[in-house]
């Protein structure tokens, strides 16, 4: 299996996911910080039988190590912005803000990576832009940002930086053992950054459906990140299987369109899908 046809599989576990998760994160009595937790706490727990059966593999030093641990501390602090605002602020907007990490991956890919850069590669990540532009729904064409829209574009932000910590520090781990080590160092940095959610975590988890149903949610979210770190050590660029799997942006809303009977604006969604299958196109032959 090559780079792109991960990234795509990648782009399809976030498209599962997101529609489950959005189902299941808006009941009532569901904290979306604590949520999250338990729903990485179960990634880490499916993948110590997979560290055993591939090996725990780690070529670098003490240095490397701390990289990334480094990297798994941003990685929580982007989580933990990820749900606080995703609760607080309309899906449309969040989707918005959040698909600005594909344009972060691409900038930090050339400038920092020294990734190729091509017009093929602007003009994808044009389209793409276009396209989430046209799925979002925004009243009287304005779009304000208050205190929850700027967590949101810095959660991006910082998805997009780890992603560039993940390109170069795959090459000292396997994709089990990397995948282990973000999820289980993030967990312990995502307790000391929520207090307040972590004061209330014995009662919260006193209920037996708040430990497993992020289980359900849990087994796509495993999915996307090994099969986005199979990408980048299967030579993938951070700004091309960055720009496939932010896609799901658009995807969303077409299978929303199916399965919640979301057709409001429907010709926008249409138009918005045809779009991004030119950008994967173009991007997939701009190296």
């Amino acid at each position: 299996m090559n780079w792109f046809l991960s990234a795509l599989l990648s782009l399809l576990f976030v498209v599962i996911y997101r529609l489950v998760q959005k189902k299941l994160i808006s009941k009532d009595k569901v904290n979306p910080v604590l949520f999250g937790l338990a729903e990485s706490t179960w990634v880490v727990v499916f993948t110590i039988p997979l560290v055993f059966y591939f090996g725990f593999e780690f070529t670098g030093d003490a240095r490397i190590l701390l990289i990334t641990i480094f990297k798994s501390f941003l990685s929580g602090i982007s989580a933990v912005l990820l749900y606080i605002s995703l609760s607080k602020i309309a899906a449309s907007e969040f989707q918005i803000l959040t698909s600005s990490r594909f344009i972060t991956a691409f900038f930090i890919g050339i400038t920092l990576l020294s990734e190729k850069i091509t017009y093929l590669k602007i003009l994808s990540v044009i389209l793409l832009f276009i396209s989430v532009i046209l799925i979002t729904d925004r009243k009287d064409g304005k779009f304000k940002l208050g205190k929850y829209h700027f967590i949101a574009l810095a959660s991006s932000i910082l998805f997009a930086v780890v992603a560039a910590f993940d390109k170069t520090l795959l090459n000292y781990f396997n994709t089990v053992t990397f995948t282990f080590l973000t999820f289980a160092v993030s967990q312990i940095f995502k307790l000391f950054l929520t207090p307040k959610n972590t004061k209330i975590i014995p009662k919260y988890f006193s209920n037996i459906n708040n430990i497993l149903t992020p289980m359900i949610t849990s087994v796509p979210l495993f999915g996307i990140y090994a099969l986005q770190y199979f990408s980048y050590q299967s030579g993938g660029d951070i700004s091309a299987v960055n720009i496939i799997t932010s896609t799901s942006t658009v995807f969303i809303v077409l299978f929303g369109v199916l399965f919640l009977n979301e057709k409001k604006n429907l010709w926008k969604k249409i138009l918005a899908s045809i779009l991004v299958t030119v950008s994967i196109i173009l991007f997939k032959n701009s190296n």
